[in-house]
């Protein structure tokens, strides 16, 4: 954290030094704001969930207003959870860019927005994600970004330090004994979390193009290297004294992934079509190690239209992942439907549904949101999760739903 704080004051003052030579007369520019939360909720299991948010944004440029030298962005959350009585405060997507020439030159905590769909993408891999709450982890890192010129681009970036995804609450499926074996306990997950080490530094490369078909279209091809944010889990057998007893324990490892992707936008007079693809290597490509990935593919191909003031959503996902030896492959078809409708200038109502069209399993989200003055509105959600024990949309098999709703006062 230490060097990322560096990094920031080195932008800042290399930054400040060429706007003072290139224009005397520019100038210094801040604004700050900020995010007020109060929420509530239940969930089927009898559970009662609530917190209170607040969000402080920092954010300015320094240089001429319609051509900066730099530019900063800080956003500070702190999280009081009602139920445990804990206090969390993060650091959110914060960083300073310097814009040098044809170069933009950022350090901090950064969010790569890679990837071209809503949901179910796959081409996105520097970011961790909250999957409690589908929203990406703002990391450590620097970034480059060289403008060839005003439709190309190619951006690099380094993130030097390993976050692991947020994941939900859910049961590993328990391991079928040979005959003659007993289980007879279960020890704590062991996660083996990579150490920030400069063999263990991630990386990533971008180049985004224009092109003059259609309606206006653009695509993108990237190439990821660095490790898998969720865990892969599997389960270890462990003798006691007593012969043929054993203890089960559980064992997250993250593999080190390169991916290659493939992503594209595309204008159809009033339909959008955005389309991603990525094919996944990792470390054991014969699929003789359990513990570590295999390889896989993914295609996510999603439309996007408005029918009768109805914003609609339509995406269809492929994924493939090679199987461990002697075993077959795995393949599975997933569709999501997203649908958002305005009343009137106070209220919105909005509503997601992924399916998974292999296993059965599913999730379905619908959301309110009513103004009740400027800056001030209350919002209430609900999420429903079906589907058996280890499924790919519902891991934990327990059919659960959950309701929250609260006020969100923004200045």
């Amino acid at each position: 954290m230490r060097k990322i704080v560096l990094m920031l004051v080195a932008l800042l003052f290399c930054s400040s030094g060429l706007a003072q030579t290139e224009d005397a007369q520019s100038n210094f520019r801040f604004s700050i704001g900020g995010i007020l939360e109060a929420q509530f909720g239940l969930v089927s299991s009898g559970a009662v969930l609530g917190n209170t948010a607040f969000t402080l944004k920092f954010s300015g440029s320094l240089g001429a207003e319609d051509s900066p030298t730099a530019a900063f962005n800080a956003n500070l959350r702190s999280n009081f959870d009602a139920i445990t009585s804990t206090t969390r405060v993060t650091l959110g997507e914060t960083f300073i860019t310097a814009y040098v020439g044809a170069f933009d030159l950022s350090a901090g905590n950064l969010l790569m927005n890679w990837g071209a769909v809503d949901v179910l993408g796959s081409v996105s891999n520097l970011n961790p994600s909250d999957l409690t709450t589908q929203t990406q982890i703002a990391i450590p890192a620097i970034r480059a970004i060289w403008n060839f010129s005003d439709d190309t681009r190619l951006e690099g970036v380094l993130a030097p330090g390993f976050t692991p995804s947020v994941l939900p609450v859910f049961a590993l499926p328990a391991p079928t004994p040979p005959p003659g074996v007993t289980i007879v306990g279960q020890n704590p997950v062991l996660d083996n979390r990579p150490t920030a080490r400069l063999e263990n530094t991630q990386y990533g490369l971008r180049f985004s193009s224009n092109l003059n078909v259609f309606d206006g279209a653009d695509f993108s091809l990237s190439f990821y290297g660095g490790f898998r944010h969720t865990p892969t889990p599997t389960i270890r057998l462990l003798p006691t004294a007593q012969a043929g007893e054993f203890i089960v324990q559980p064992v997250f490892n993250y593999d080190w992934i390169h991916v290659l992707g493939l992503e594209t936008n595309i204008s159809l007079g009033e339909i959008a079509v955005r389309a991603e693809t990525s094919y996944t290597f990792t470390q054991d490509p014969n699929g003789t190690n359990p513990e570590i990935g295999n390889h896989a593919f993914a295609f996510t191909a999603q439309a996007e239209a408005r029918v009768a003031e109805i914003g609609l959503t339509g995406i269809l996902n492929l994924r493939w992942q090679k199987g461990e030896m002697n075993q077959a492959d795995l393949f599975c078809i997933n569709a999501a439907l997203i649908a958002s409708y305005a009343l009137d200038n106070r209220t919105s109502l909005s509503a997601a549904w992924v399916q998974s069209l292999t296993d059965g399993s599913g999730v379905f989200a619908p959301n309110l949101s009513y103004t009740l003055a400027d800056g001030l509105s209350f919002k209430a959600n609900a999420g429903l999760n079906y589907g058996a024990l280890g499924s790919s949309l519902n891991p934990s098999g327990v059919f659960g739903i959950q309701i929250r709703f609260g006020l969100s006062l923004s200045f």
